[in-house]
């Protein structure tokens, strides 16, 4: 009987990042937390496709979009909020247990994202690819806000 391959893990990059400095300072907020957090998930968001700035009107078509997708995958999925420090500019997203870094960076891509975050033993990662390798960005617990944006 084949097995799963096991996920693989996040291989640390000191590479500079090919993507903006403020996604280090991101904070998250979740409204209605998981009754057990997985032990590793992904947070895409589907705002602002492509690294362009969209109305509100389109990325709360995008957020919809994503959370359906993930429905109809079969994805158990919950709100997480990507914010700043001062919450003055959020983007909604979803987390989910992805399985795989690749099916994370897939479904990233789908939505036109520069990079997604994984959360693995309570290390946030910042990922573009599904190449495993990701930038550190801090601990979970550190970055988890009870403010709601």
């Amino acid at each position: 009987m084949p097995t799963e391959p096991l996920p693989r893990s996040v291989a640390p990059s000191d590479a500079p990042a090919p993507f903006r400095p403020a996604y280090f300072d991101t904070v998250f907020v979740v409204p209605q937390p998981p009754a057990a957090w997985p032990e590793r998930f992904a947070i895409v968001t589907a705002h602002n496709p492509g690294g362009l700035l969209a109305c509100e009107t389109a990325n709360n078509q995008q957020e919809r979009a994503l959370g359906e997708y993930l429905r109809r995958e079969g994805f158990e999925s919950f709100a997480v909020v990507g914010a700043s420090p001062d919450l003055s500019h959020h983007e909604a997203g979803r987390g989910f247990d992805a399985g795989t870094l690749e099916v994370a960076a897939a479904i990233s891509a789908k939505f036109a994202q520069q990079a997604f975050f994984w959360v693995e033993a309570g290390e946030v990662f910042i990922c573009i690819d599904a190449s495993g390798i990701g930038w550190k960005m801090a601990r979970w617990e550190e970055r988890l806000r009870k403010n709601r944006p």
